[in-house]
């Protein structure tokens, strides 16, 4: 054994003390990386219980919950014609009912990669050619069963309450239209958008609610023209929050394009599916607009 003593700048060395130190710092080090691999490993164990409850959550939303339609039905959209589903966005101004056109606010549901049951109502224009509206089961649409049948006489009905020789409402020529099939297909993605003010959406030609009853309230005993009356009035609240945030935003993309921005493309209408380029003046109005919503879903929830 060597040792090496020194006073001053000379340094005290024993190799056995530091092999042993060294081994000792090995060790620990060795111990921290086994508890680090532990604690990652429980960590992904609870991520992916997280993940599976998720699932879970989505499985029920979108399985047991609302009704929708499918990416690829189609709407009329303001400028740019039949859109499909999957490409429409919020600010996006779309055919509600006959010529009356409205922005879309917000979304009930949105999910592009889920694939799903629904429901194809096969019908004849008034051409003869022969069309399809696509909808989950238990989405309202509107359908008179009369000999001659008016506009106002039709009433909402869940698409698998329809029945072959029923009348959808032609949203091109504005009379009834037979339907002469209905089939089940599967479908990725599904859509509820919102329109502003009225609880109906032209769909792949047709006049549609926006509304559905919910799986879990099958049992309840509520008529199927009630139920969109009543939907349509309690979603006011939300549907008047989400409107005045989507004036809001086209306001302040107004102003940045007059006071903030000297060239570029406007920002108008896609504010909110824009970076900002003020970094004070869009969270100002976030916050001013959040308190209104905040305010206004208190008055009259």
């Amino acid at each position: 054994m060597s040792l090496s003593i020194s006073t001053g700048l000379r340094v005290y060395h024993n190799p056995e003390l530091k092999d042993q130190h060294n081994a000792s710092l090995n060790q620990t080090r060795d111990e921290l990386q086994g508890r680090i691999h532990w604690f990652e490993g429980e960590l992904n164990k609870v991520r992916n219980r997280v993940q599976e409850l998720q699932n879970e959550i989505d499985s029920h939303r979108h399985n047991n919950g609302g009704g929708c339609f499918p990416g690829s039905a189609q709407v009329d959209v303001w400028g740019r014609g039949r859109v499909q589903m999957r490409d429409l966005a919020v600010g996006d101004v779309v055919r509600a009912h006959g010529e009356r056109w409205e922005p879309i606010v917000g979304w009930y549901d949105h999910n592009a990669s889920v694939a799903r049951t629904f429901l194809a109502l096969d019908y004849s224009r008034l051409d003869g050619s022969l069309s399809s509206v696509t909808l989950t089961p238990n989405h309202l649409v509107f359908i008179t069963t009369g000999a001659e049948p008016a506009q106002e006489s039709a009433v909402a009905c869940q698409a698998q309450h329809a029945r072959v020789g029923d009348k959808l409402w032609d949203a091109e020529s504005s009379i009834p239209a037979d339907i002469v099939a209905i089939r089940s297909v599967t479908r990725r993605g599904i859509y509820s958008p919102v329109p502003a003010r009225s609880g109906t959406l032209v769909v792949d030609g047709v006049i549609a609610s926006v509304y559905a009853k919910p799986t879990a309230f099958q049992t309840v005993d509520v008529a199927d023209t009630l139920l969109h009356t009543i939907s349509h009035w309690a979603t006011y609240p939300l549907r008047t929050a989400w409107a005045l945030e989507l004036v809001a935003e086209t306001v302040l993309g107004s102003v940045l394009d007059h006071f903030v921005i000297s060239s570029g493309p406007s920002r108008g209408k896609a504010l909110s599916r824009a970076e900002p380029t003020s970094p004070l003046l869009l969270p100002y109005l976030k916050f001013v607009v959040g308190g209104l919503v905040a305010v206004l879903s208190r008055v009259f929830g």
